[in-house]
């Protein structure tokens, strides 16, 4: 089962804005309450951006990867794909 912070990552990995709607539905495993604690830890940590959107009188809050966190995650998922053709080509020896 996922974790809150891999369903969050995995949500925010395109570096765009999403709304906080969009985030709870991509964490299927997860609560408001996770969710929120989730995020704030991110944010105070500066591995994410929190801004509130106003449209009239409705509020919405978003949220979106840092740039840093981006390429942090970018390079993890490349030594992946590294480490996966290494030992496909182990196999095939």
């Amino acid at each position: 089962m996922s974790s809150v912070f891999d369903e969050i990552l995995d949500t925010l990995k395109d570096g765009k804005w999403h709304s906080f709607h969009e985030i709870l539905t991509g964490c299927r495993h997860s609560n408001q309450n996770q969710l929120e604690a989730v995020l704030s830890l991110l944010a105070e940590s500066g591995f994410l951006h929190r801004k509130m959107r106003y449209l009239g009188s409705t509020r919405t809050a978003r949220a979106k990867l840092s740039e840093p966190m981006l390429r942090f995650l970018n390079r993890l998922n490349e030594l992946k794909s590294d480490s996966l053709v290494e030992a496909e080509n182990a196999i095939v020896k």
